[in-house]
């Protein structure tokens, strides 16, 4: 009796050990599928350490990148609007409604699928660009030297792939997920305004716009993603430099349109307590390139400790509404049905 009693509690040890291995390593894959709410958390939270060789804190966010790091994780990923709005084919509507059409750049098209582009009449030079996304543009300079099936192949690539899990930077699942295309335009420099509150707090200029990796007649990437691309100097909402330890290269001068793109910065910044406005200047006139709510991916180590504690302090996470605002208009609208 005592050694039935022994067999079956070694077998139920046994078993026990099986299921609990069975449920660890379940957990585990849980855990660690690309682009899940508790996988994005660990990567960034290994990011930010990396970065910034302390801990990412979330219950107490102090500095500027751990705020944007809360918002990022926490609120954005759940707002509709800012979904919207971090897609450059969503933010168009947003842009008009403000009173700013003119400074949306022009489309050629706008498509769901690459099959649905008609290449032979695209432009000689133009710029494809996934909609929900930073980064995923081509830019053709002249078509006739392009390798159409590669560059088909490439944009398909683009759609097929989920930039908002690839980055964990969430929101921007939520976006439209189009091919839009846009005549090239020569663009030396271009303008991010970082917005907090409603007013300009600095501008971060940068030298050009486009990588130099030219890939079988298009170049891949854009903006200031571009690795070694571009060189970046500050200058407040007044157009005096700030923070020079963290200039590159040579000074950029300023436009005489600043003063204007601070205005309509503030403009498109309004109503939230943080975004940057991203402008270029082309011959005279001013172009939106986009609206980006969390610059860097939020692990904006270019700022000292004491711009990270002051911007920090600016940007105000007590009332979160304004990026929820669309979602309360459309529960508040005749139409909304519970």
């Amino acid at each position: 009796m005592i050694e039935k009693a022994k067999s079956v509690l070694r077998r139920n040890k046994i078993l026990y050990r099986i299921k609990k291995s069975y449920d660890t390593k379940k957990h585990l894959c849980l855990l660690y599928i690309r682009g899940s709410e508790r996988h994005t958390k660990i990567v960034c939270e290994k990011q930010f350490k990396r970065h910034f060789k302390k801990h990412l804190d979330l219950e107490n966010p102090r500095s500027f990148s751990e705020k944007i790091q809360y918002l990022k994780l926490l609120v954005f990923p759940k707002s509709e609007l800012v979904g919207k709005l971090a897609d450059k084919y969503g933010v168009r509507s947003y842009v008009e409604e403000k009173g700013l059409s003119d400074i949306l750049i022009p489309l050629v098209g706008v498509y769901n699928r690459v099959e649905e582009i008609p290449f032979n009449r695209l432009p000689k030079s133009f710029v494809a660009k996934k909609s929900n996304a930073a980064g995923y543009n081509l830019i053709v300079k002249d078509k006739d030297k392009v390798n159409d099936d590669f560059f088909r192949k490439k944009l398909d690539e683009f759609l097929e792939k989920d930039f908002g899990k690839l980055s964990s930077e969430r929101h921007y699942s939520k976006g439209l997920n189009k091919i839009i295309i846009e005549p090239f335009l020569e663009i030396d420099s271009d303008y991010k305004f970082f917005v907090l509150k409603g007013e300009v707090e600095f501008c971060q200029a940068l030298s050009k716009s486009f990588n130099d990796t030219i890939t079988l007649g298009f170049e891949v990437g854009g903006g200031s993603n571009g690795e070694g691309s571009a060189y970046k100097v500050y200058y407040d909402r007044n157009g005096e430099p700030v923070f020079p330890e963290t200039i590159r290269g040579e000074e950029v001068t300023l436009p005489d349109e600043y003063g204007e793109m601070v205005r309509i910065s503030e403009i498109l910044g309004a109503d939230f307590p943080f975004v940057r406005i991203d402008l270029y200047v082309i011959k005279g006139g001013i172009y939106l390139s986009e609206m980006t709510f969390t610059p860097a991916g939020g692990y904006n180590n270019y700022f000292k400790e004491e711009w990270q504690k002051r911007l920090g302090d600016l940007l105000d996470l007590t009332d979160l509404s304004p990026y929820f605002a669309e979602e309360e208009e459309d529960m508040n609208s005749n139409d909304y049905e519970v």
